[in-house]
């Protein structure tokens, strides 16, 4: 029975319970956080039948170095963070912080708890990347994983905030680049 009810849930996009309790205490006890516009946000339930639903935009997109990762994952849509974080080129991959100006381009998938669990080992979470709820520009809340400020200083910008254009764009220097000139 759990297992149609959890079909059923995945089919529709329910993501399961988000937990409200607006006073300062109930904020802080829930692990509420706040979102780039200022909305409360509560961290989505997770739970072995009921899959999360990800925003990815780097490695972890399709066609990308660690997409096999997502194997079991169902991909739901492209979608767009809105302009408020800023992607960062770190060493062959992106990371996605919580404070600019840039939207972000990327893809959200449903994925069940075991791959929750190797895509929390993969980023490091908690201690490098925070996996954490976000809202998308259509207003939908995903969960994605956020590269704190302390590990952003000196980083390069990918400022339109596509993953798969800049690298492409920095593949398409390098071959440039390593191709011998005609000397005339």
């Amino acid at each position: 029975m759990q297992e149609s009810n959890a079909r059923g849930a995945r089919e529709q996009g329910r993501l399961g319970c988000v937990a409200r309790d607006e006073s300062p205490a109930g904020r802080r006890g829930l692990g509420f956080i706040d979102g780039p516009r200022g909305e409360s946000l509560a961290p989505l339930h997770e739970s072995p039948f009921v899959p999360t639903r990800l925003f990815v935009y780097g490695t972890l997109l399709r066609g990308e170095l660690n997409y096999g990762l997502l194997a079991e994952a169902r991909f739901v849509r492209p979608a767009a963070t809105p302009p408020a974080y800023t992607l960062y080129a770190l060493d062959g991959h992106p990371g996605m912080g919580d404070e600019g100006v840039t939207g972000v381009l990327g893809e959200v998938f449903d994925v069940d708890a075991t791959t929750l669990q190797a895509l929390d080992a993969l980023e490091g979470h908690p201690d490098w990347y925070v996996r954490r709820p976000i809202v998308l520009a259509d207003g939908e809340r995903v969960e994605t994983y956020i590269l704190p400020a302390r590990f952003t200083a000196q980083r390069a910008v990918i400022e339109d905030g596509d993953w798969r254009r800049w690298r492409r764009e920095r593949e398409r220097d390098a071959a440039s680049a390593a191709t011998p000139r005609d000397k005339h």
